[in-house]
């Protein structure tokens, strides 16, 4: 399963232990990714198995959404609707979770 990271490049300590990782790719800066919306990732990570909600949360890992109409983020109350250009209202879906 692949999880992007949003917020930082991947590397020690920015994932959850306990998963096994297939592999990890970073890019030269942030770019806009289409498998998330067009949100801006600094790589991703290839787990092995889905993280839980509770792990891709805490190190700000997003999954690629899927093509359902159920889809369910998480977006953060601490994060503004406006940074980085909108990209978090974006790339929201119906039943997007917000605090």
């Amino acid at each position: 399963m692949r999880y992007y990271s949003t917020l930082r490049p991947v590397g020690p300590g920015t994932f959850p232990s306990g998963y096994k990782v297939k592999e990890i790719v970073n890019f030269d800066s942030r770019k806009p990714c289409a498998e998330i919306g067009g949100r801006p990732a600094w790589g991703y990570i290839d787990f092995e198995d889905e993280l839980s909600e509770k792990d891709a949360q805490s190190y700000d890992l997003v999954c690629r959404a899927p093509e359902s109409p159920g889809c369910v983020r998480h977006i953060p109350s601490w994060q503004p609707a406006d940074y980085d250009a909108l990209d978090y209202a974006e790339g929201r879906c119906l039943g997007d979770d917000v605090d």
